[in-house]
């Protein structure tokens, strides 16, 4: 994926300042709240009432709004998703299930 400047990033993303989870990077995370999480950004990203088992692109989500999602959960959860997994995995159920991994193998990576 092409890296963008920080200006144009920090110009492009701002839902963590609008109730997003920015925060230290953690060992472990609980599914709800990965879940809850989620289903505000996008509820936000698409302007609209999202499920936890709607697939992103079904209700709404464009290729631009995924690959704004990655990067604010990224620097959210300091995990690296690929835009490429969100496509394959485009639900919240199952970028949960992501996210809790990602975050454990990282605190594990971070211990060694």
């Amino acid at each position: 994926m092409p890296r963008c400047s920080s200006l144009a990033i920090a110009g492009w993303l701002r839902l963590g300042a609008s109730g997003g989870p920015i925060m230290e990077a953690q060992t472990s995370v609980e599914p709800q709240a990965v879940s809850a999480y989620l289903t505000r950004l996008w509820s936000q990203l698409l302007q609209r009432d999202v499920n936890p088992s709607d697939d992103f692109f079904d209700v709404g989500g464009s290729s631009l709004a995924a690959i704004r999602m990655v990067m604010e959960v990224q620097s959210a959860y300091h995990i690296e998703i690929d835009v490429e997994t969100f496509f394959e995995q485009s639900s919240i159920n199952r970028l949960t299930d992501i996210i809790v991994k990602g975050v454990s193998q990282s605190a594990g990576a971070r211990k060694q």
